[in-house]
């Protein structure tokens, strides 16, 4: 599959289909996204590689946000990375029309943990094509069930070895390429032993942290060793703001304002306002959530807070049946009003 993307490219960036393309490849230091704007400069990518440094929605929003010149990119990224852009096209920070969203079959993603290497792809690969949960994934990874590239124009099915058009414009891309296609995926096997491993983790993953959360004292517990650095929402693919509300002056103490908490509580924990942080961070992007894992990575004291929004996601998403990132018509829940909405709640 590797040599058929690269033949891919080759022909795509010949014919002026892309002017540039954005594909995890190996550098000096590893694995990293790499940004190629010529195909002489393609060497090393390695696209399956079971790493993320940086949800790639985020570098997809810093290249085509002001996309002003229309420079048509072609982006080669995770599942859960290729929905993350389509909600921040409902965000408007990402521009769609000149960008190609190609993804594939995830096997999931390393954690950071030191030692935690896997440098032989192809055997990562085989193990996955061959239905198995490789173990040190991202536990989000483990109970994903949204991995065959939904939502992007074309996804790669490595169970099949074959390019799937999802959209009319990854069938177009895909025909002035000369490249052979599927129009419709085709699961096999394999992808349904995975996919069924993946639900029961996610249903055993609802069921306890329903079982947990059942008072608001196990929130504050759950985030007892937060020391409000705010790593998980510059982590975030959908905490897009430049100025966070909880990193603005609203949030900055002074004597005066931390003598009148003081009088008033008698104590004052601090850091201040971290439950606060997570939780006005659930009602922001909740429903856009779609569980990548960056934010619990890059916590220093380890809090599992991917799959405390993974729960608080899921049962959001259902409730208005929205699935962040599948469909790119379809509005963001919040923004939109059905008179007929709720009416189990109200009865």
């Amino acid at each position: 599959m590797q040599e058929a993307l690269n033949n891919l490219l080759e022909k795509s960036f010949s014919n002026g289909s892309i002017d540039g393309a954005l594909i995890m490849s190996e550098i000096d230091s590893g694995y990293s996204y790499v940004y190629y704007t010529n195909f002489e400069q393609i060497h090393n990518i390695s696209p399956f590689q079971p790493v993320m440094k940086i949800n790639g929605a985020k570098v997809h929003s810093a290249i085509t946000r002001e996309n002003d010149n229309r420079t048509k990119i072609l982006f080669l990224m995770k599942p859960c990375e290729i929905r993350a852009s389509v909600e921040l096209k409902k965000l408007n920070q990402v521009d769609l029309d000149n960008s190609i969203l190609l993804s594939y079959t995830c096997p999931g993603v390393l954690e950071f943990k030191e030692g935690n290497s896997f440098n032989d792809s192809e055997k990562f690969i085989e193990n996955f094509i061959n239905g198995n949960l490789y173990d040190n994934i991202r536990e989000v990874c483990k109970s994903c069930i949204n991995f065959s590239g939904e939502g992007a124009d074309i996804t790669i099915n490595l169970f099949d070895k074959s390019f799937v058009a999802l959209t009319a414009k990854g069938e177009e891309f895909l025909k002035s390429a000369n490249i052979d296609y599927k129009t419709s995926f085709e699961p096999d096997d394999n992808y349904e032993k995975i996919k069924k491993i993946r639900e029961t983790n996610r249903e055993n993953l609802l069921k306890e942290y329903k079982n947990f959360f059942k008072s608001d004292d196990k929130i504050v517990e759950y985030f007892d060793k937060c020391i409000g650095c705010h790593a998980c929402s510059h982590s975030c693919p959908i905490c897009y703001c430049r100025q966070c509300y909880f990193e603005s002056d609203t949030f900055k103490y002074y004597p005066d304002s931390i003598k009148r908490k003081v009088d008033y509580k008698n104590a004052l924990r601090l850091p201040l306002d971290r439950v606060m942080f997570h939780i006005g961070r659930v009602t922001h992007m909740a429903t856009s959530c779609v569980g990548c894992g960056m934010c619990e990575d890059v916590c220093p004291v380890n809090i599992k807070v991917s799959q405390f929004f993974k729960y608080m996601g899921t049962n959001i998403q259902n409730t208005f049946n929205y699935i962040p990132g599948i469909n790119r018509e379809e509005p963001l829940p919040l923004l939109t009003f059905k008179e007929n909405e709720f009416q189990e709640i109200e009865d």
